[in-house]
């Protein structure tokens, strides 16, 4: 588990790497054969343990959680039959999580892409009927312009003008 930085990410280290060397910043737990060391990993992923860490850990330049807080950490503990089926249950729920959260995600950009698309044929005129007796926009913009132009200069200025004044 991390203890400097990003304070209580966590990793189950594969067997064959047991011995090898770790950084300062770095904790390893080693649980007792009768916890899971995914009962651990996942109660230290949880949001109340998550809090708890970073709680109790100090910051100077870096956030640092010492290794004797650490170790004082509450972790709940069930029989053993109980805790491989809180996992699995855990497991499960978890994958349905990532499962609804991608279905969301794909969603989503596909409310974007259609959202686009509405936009693109809103401009190009395209989402009711034209009626054949409507000018064009560029007809219309030009009579404006030329209405403009032809305005005596007095009531082009304004609001603006009058307020300099």
């Amino acid at each position: 588990m991390s203890l400097v930085g990003t304070i209580g990410r966590t990793a189950i280290v594969p067997e064959a790497l047991r011995g090898g060397n770790i950084a300062r910043a770095i904790a390893r737990i080693e649980p007792s054969t009768l916890v899971p060391a995914r009962w651990i990993a996942r109660f230290l992923q949880s949001p109340a343990m998550q809090e708890w860490l970073n709680r109790e850990s100090r910051e100077v330049a870096r956030k640092t959680l010492n290794l004797g807080t650490l170790a004082s950490a509450p972790i709940p503990l069930a029989p053993p039959a109980e805790m491989k089926e809180i996992l699995r249950k855990l497991d499960e729920l978890l994958a349905k999580h990532a499962e609804v959260t991608q279905l969301l995600m794909s969603q989503a950009a596909e409310i974007d892409r259609v959202e686009s698309a509405i936009l693109d044929k809103a401009f190009r005129g395209e989402l009711v009927p034209q009626d054949s007796d409507d000018e064009p926009a560029s007809v219309l913009l030009e009579r404006i312009r030329a209405e403009r132009a032809a305005a005596p200069a007095k009531q082009r200025r304004g609001v603006r003008a009058r307020a300099r004044r």
